[in-house]
This record gives C-alpha cells, structure tokens and sequence, in this order.
C-alpha cells in the first residue's frame, strides 16, 4: 500500500531522520487502526532510552479519521530533492477525500 500511495520506490532508501517520533499503535477504543506505509531499517539512537526502539516499527503511516484522511511522516524526506516526489504524492492521497 506504501508504493500505492507515495509512489513505486523500490527497495531500501535512505531518508533524513531528526528525532521525529517512534509510532505504535494507542490501543484507544473508537480510534481506527493506522496503516504502515514504510518501515525504519536501521536506528538513530541519540539517547540511551531510545536504544533498541526503531528498527521495524513504521517510519510513514496512514489512516483516516472522522471524515478525512491522515498521513504522519516520521523522517524528513523533504530534505531530499529525490524524495521530494513521496511528499507529494502523500499529501495528494491526504487531500483525495
């Protein structure tokens, strides 16, 4: 769904990571579960307590909330010109509904 959504990028890439959040799923009764759309392959780990808590948990995720749609990007691909194409078919697919 993550190719379907941001575009068909194959394989690994690498992507500008500044201490955004780590996501997991709340667990809050009425809230839909999110979709992962790209997953963390590697750790940038700043501070003891952060040690052993990226890799493969989502980097990007989706979902949909009342009546709209949300997409939460943990890395900064904007920081890249070759990525520059994921954030805009990102926010395209948010602003679809």
């Amino acid at each position: 769904e993550g190719r379907e959504i941001l575009g068909d990028r194959k394989g690994v890439f690498e992507v500008r990571y500044h201490n955004g959040p780590i996501m997991s799923p709340m667990g809050v009764k009425g809230l839909e579960a999110f979709r992962p759309l790209a997953i963390f392959r590697s750790e940038v780990a700043r501070y003891d307590p952060q040690k052993g808590t990226m890799v493969n948990t989502p980097a990007i995720i989706a979902g949909e909330y009342g009546k709209g749609r949300v997409l939460s990007i943990s890395p900064h691909p904007e920081s890249s010109a070759k990525l520059h194409a994921l954030v805009a078919n990102g926010i395209r697919w948010a602003g679809q509904r």
